[in-house]
């Protein structure tokens, strides 16, 4: 929420350089791009401890797109599966037994 004074303040910006620093990669299982949205798991609004590195999650902008839209708007809430990254199984295992990721499965 870029309206919300609290992501503007200097100790959100800092924790939230860190977390990213710390967390590189999405959190989505089998997403190979980059973090670069730092997420609350239960949010501020539900009394969620805003500044707690235990709070946060690490998304790509696709997978962090998609999990504000589940929260905030009413025709996606339904949705209750896990985010997933496309072609990959619920661990983020490829789905074609032809990736080379996929044999590593067994190992």
């Amino acid at each position: 929420m870029p309206s919300d004074p609290f992501y503007s303040s200097r100790l959100w910006r800092e924790l939230r350089a860190k977390f990213l620093a710390a967390h590189p990669g999405c959190s989505v299982p089998g997403c190979p791009r980059p973090s670069g949205h730092v997420d609350h798991i239960r949010t501020r609004s539900s009394g969620g401890p805003p500044l707690a590195w235990g709070n946060l999650q690490a998304f790509c902008l696709a997978h962090g797109n998609e999990k504000t839209a589940r929260s905030d708007r009413p025709a996606y809430q339904a949705s209750k599966a896990p985010l997933r990254a496309r072609g990959c199984d619920a661990q983020g295992w490829p789905l074609s037994p032809e990736h080379p990721w996929a044999t590593k499965r067994h190992t």
